[in-house]
């Protein structure tokens, strides 16, 4: 538990750079994004431009929560437990359609924090061996 409130704390620290830069994003893209709105995103039509937009936005976040996982796990911060092992040449699209189909699934709770519904995404799909 303190681990993912430690990815969480990071994710809202690095979001928050990227807001003092655009002010406009704002309107389309919350800093606090809950699961449903990343879903909203993610789910985007890709036949707009706002949707494209969306959709990258969605793209790069999960993959964001995937690297900073990816590299807590890796210089140890994580203690001894990999969080997740994702295969060799995965794209953040893959990690999109993870997310997409994680958390449309019924019974998730979308009203938490996306980057927590995120890792627990990337840990049920690319779970490590024990």
């Amino acid at each position: 538990m303190r681990f993912s409130l430690s990815i969480i704390g990071f994710l809202a620290a690095t979001t928050g750079f990227a807001a003092a830069s655009d002010d406009t994003a704002e309107k389309y893209f919350p800093q606090k994004l809950t699961a449903q709105q990343l879903l909203y995103y993610c789910a985007s039509s890709a036949l707009s431009s706002s949707g494209r937009n969306r959709q990258n936005y969605c793209s790069g976040f999960v993959s964001g929560v995937e690297e900073s996982v990816r590299l807590l796990d890796t210089d140890g911060h994580a203690g001894n437990k990999k969080f997740i092992c994702t295969p060799e040449g995965k794209l953040a699209s893959d990690f999109r359609e993870v997310y997409i189909r994680y958390a449309s699934r019924k019974g998730t709770d979308l009203s938490r924090p996306a980057a927590l519904v995120v890792l627990e995404a990337l840990e049920a799909a690319y779970p490590c061996g024990e």
